[in-house]
């Protein structure tokens, strides 16, 4: 069974994203500025939906914290 990704729900917080990148509008995530360290943390499979404008601003006052609190253990290797 295969899981689709909520591409209205941010990867992080899991709130609304307000992406409207599917939508004839255009969206505030195509001009927005996401790090790399913080695309780095995106848990996998999560690539697929926008971050939320409050997470980007988060990671970008504090990445150090948002990466504690968001960061996924490493895989375990085989």
């Amino acid at each position: 069974m295969s899981q689709t990704a909520n591409t209205r729900r941010c990867p992080f917080c899991l709130d609304n994203n307000h992406c409207q990148a599917q939508t004839d509008h255009p969206c505030w995530c195509f001009s927005a500025e996401i790090p790399q360290a913080l695309l780095q943390l995106l848990p996998p499979q999560s690539d697929k939906t926008c971050i939320c404008s409050a997470c980007i601003r988060t990671f970008q006052d504090n990445p150090q914290a948002f990466a504690a609190k968001y960061q996924q253990p490493p895989l375990p290797r085989c």
